[in-house]
């Protein structure tokens, strides 16, 4: 786990040559109050909840039919969607699914990359 602290804390100071890098990961799936998981925990981290279809925090029981839930409390940053996501595949067999696009990304998982994108 150093070596990973020791990679982030040095992207987020001197990445881009000194300017710092904006490190997105995921909250977690557990549907934990108590925060993000790590390395999302980390303060040099920007940690990205999921937000559900009715746009409120994903949690089970709620509009999505889905049951889990995304970490939350201190040290989350923001959410974005990350139920249902529409997300390509490897072609073929080789893929998680027989066919090049997957039409259900779900968790924290899904909510990071179009959190960074936006960042981006």
């Amino acid at each position: 786990m150093q070596p990973v602290n020791d990679a982030i804390a040095a992207a987020h100071q001197n990445g881009r040559n000194g300017k710092g890098v904006a490190l997105f990961f995921s909250s977690g799936n557990e549907n934990d109050s108590l925060g993000p998981i790590w390395p999302a925990s980390r303060a040099e981290t920007i940690a990205v909840g999921a937000t559900n279809m009715c746009d409120s925090r994903k949690a089970p029981g709620d509009c999505s039919g889905e049951n889990w839930g995304a970490d939350h409390g201190v040290g989350l940053d923001f959410s974005a969607p990350g139920v249902r996501i529409p997300s390509t595949d490897m072609r073929g067999l080789k893929g998680y699914i027989n066919g090049d696009y997957y039409n259900s990304f779900n968790g924290t998982s899904a909510a990071c990359p179009n959190a960074a994108a936006v960042g981006a």
